[in-house]
């Protein structure tokens, strides 16, 4: 369990990370879609991977609609469905990188 949650805080640093970079660049007036983009696709992958792990541990308690950790585990889901599905947010990425199939090839 010690692992699992040393392991969840480096993904959450990781994106923090992600996110200041991407915010320096649009400050900076530079072209930040790709890292915008790889944040929203990450923080949408850990808003369901961090409940469900706090579920895992909370074991049948944590399905109680009083616990915080039941709120989080429904609420979170739409984090990786608004604003574009991870699909979408792949898509994008393959664009930028020219990875895209069919892309002037």
């Amino acid at each position: 369990m010690h692992f699992k949650l040393a392991e969840l805080q480096t993904e959450i640093e990781l994106l923090r990370s992600l996110i200041y970079r991407a915010a320096e660049a649009m400050i900076a007036g530079a072209d930040m879609t790709q890292l915008a983009t790889m944040a929203k696709l990450k923080a949408g992958k850990l808003g369901r991977e961090l409940p469900s792990a706090c579920l895992q541990y909370w074991g049948g308690m944590g399905f109680m609609n009083e616990t915080p950790v039941s709120r989080a585990f429904r609420d979170h889901r739409i984090d990786s469905i608004a604003g574009g599905a991870e699909e979408v947010m792949l898509t994008i990425l393959c664009k930028g990188m020219g990875t895209l199939p069919g892309m002037g090839q």
